[in-house]
């Protein structure tokens, strides 16, 4: 998961497939953070839609705590 946030676009795309093949929802926070801190790319994009389907049930909390928190004003 720390590779998330790695300026390495690499380690970021295998973050993300990891994510997409074996991801828990112990991925939505990370997932956020990174999501957050990239610039407009084509992984910020890949995020993007990883975290729009996501079964909202599931990550309800984590998408209200963030939706709540100032540090995701960007993002909301």
């Amino acid at each position: 998961m720390k590779e998330l946030g790695s300026a390495d676009a690499k380690k970021v795309k295998s973050a993300l497939d990891r994510a997409d093949k074996k991801g828990t929802i112990e991925w939505v926070k990370p997932l956020l953070d990174a999501f957050r801190d990239r610039e407009d790319d084509a992984l910020r994009e890949r995020m993007r839609d990883m975290l729009s389907s996501v079964k909202l049930s599931a990550a309800e909390d984590i998408f209200i705590e963030a939706l709540q928190n100032n540090e995701y004003k960007e993002v909301q």
